[in-house]
């Protein structure tokens, strides 16, 4: 579908009043790098600003679902971070949207969050966790997390063989802190498996045993996404279920990792069509189901 196309048939359904449904299907259709493209070509057909026009056509959570997902990427991902900040408890809701995020974004989204709020993303994590949340270790894990460079690999048996003294030392969590951020989910892997056969433990397990509770927690989640990968991000999905705000959000940030996954999007479909009533269930049931 064309920007054009898409601009076209959206205009059609918001003036005859169609469904949610159709809106929601046409959406989903439209790829994510190609909707400010649609929303651009419907200003420039139309003179009217899509988003507003679908503000005014649609009400509740339809509203917050559909104008999300024609939302910038970047700037989308921007709020979501700036909402988990200034939320007290929203400590996995930060480390589920950077997990998110491929490397590539980071910095994009850095710049819509300056841009947004005048603001440095990485100051008001410092600022928020260091300050109200009392959480250091938590503030500097998600700091390194951003400003992590690319890393050459090394040999994940000598990473094993490293961590497991610096775990022994009990002197800091830097290495960890490393690996969690800088590597990707395959290396993490590899170095587990090798922590695993070489010392007859998990990194799981000593991450439990050498870190208070808050530092374990913390540390012990970002593992497990980036072990996880995108079966972590599945697994939330479905374990919120009874949230429909939550669902929404889940909706716009993550439906479209799993275009291919069919059987996963009729499961996430009929079970917005189970939990949910009225249009809202209509609609994430129509945008799962493209």
């Amino acid at each position: 579908m064309t920007a054009e196309q898409g601009a076209i048939e959206l205009y059609k359904h918001i003036e005859a009043k169609k469904s949610i449904i159709d809106i929601a299907a046409t959406i989903s259709r439209i790829p994510p790098n190609a909707r400010s493209a649609v929303a651009g070509q419907y200003q420039k057909l139309y003179k009217d600003d899509l988003h507003k026009t679908l503000v005014k056509h649609l009400s509740g959570d339809c509203e917050d679902l559909l104008t999300g997902m024609m939302q910038d990427r970047m700037e989308f991902w921007a709020a979501a971070l700036r909402e988990a900040i200034k939320g007290a408890n929203d400590n996995d809701k930060v480390v589920d949207v950077l997990f998110s995020l491929l490397r590539s974004e980071y910095w994009q989204v850095l710049a819509a969050y300056e841009r947004l709020y005048g603001r440095d993303l990485r100051a008001d994590l410092l600022a928020e966790y260091r300050g109200a949340r009392k959480d250091k270790a938590y503030a500097e894990l998600l700091c390194q997390w951003l400003d992590a460079e690319n890393t050459k690999f090394e040999d994940p048996c000598a990473y094993a063989d490293e961590l497991a003294m610096h775990f022994g030392q009990l002197k800091n969590s830097a290495l960890l802190i490393k690996l969690l951020t800088v590597y990707s989910p395959e290396f993490i892997q590899q170095v587990s498996a090798a922590y695993r056969v070489k010392f007859n433990r998990t990194i799981a397990d000593d991450i439990k045993k050498n870190f208070k509770k808050i530092d374990e927690e913390a540390f012990l989640y970002v593992y497990e996404l980036k072990m996880n990968s995108l079966a972590a991000v599945k697994a939330k999905i479905l374990s919120e279920m009874k949230d429909r705000d939550a669902i929404i959000y889940f909706t716009v940030l993550y439906k479209d990792f799993f275009d291919k996954d069919t059987a996963f999007k009729a499961q996430v479909a009929k079970e917005c069509q189970v939990k949910f009533n009225g249009n809202t269930g209509k609609a994430l049931a129509a945008v799962w189901s493209v």
